[in-house]
């Protein structure tokens, strides 16, 4: 018998199977793992060569981060 709880969880298998078939597709095409991903904040490279830049005691670059 079917019931609301067998249907609901049908349909979340179904959306979870379709998340992860759609990411594994965008990876297959060519996509750059390491690329910054879209959900990342604009500013998140800045702040990465500003961690670069303060490692290596390079103070001029990091404020012009």
């Amino acid at each position: 018998m079917v019931t609301r709880k067998t249907v609901g969880a049908m349909v979340a298998g179904l959306m979870l199977s379709s998340v992860l078939v759609s990411g594994g597709v965008t990876v297959a095409r060519g996509a750059d793992p390491s690329a910054p991903r879209q959900g990342v904040a604009p500013w998140a490279g800045h702040l990465a060569t500003m961690d670069t830049a303060l490692a290596t005691g390079d103070l001029v670059t990091a404020q012009a981060a």
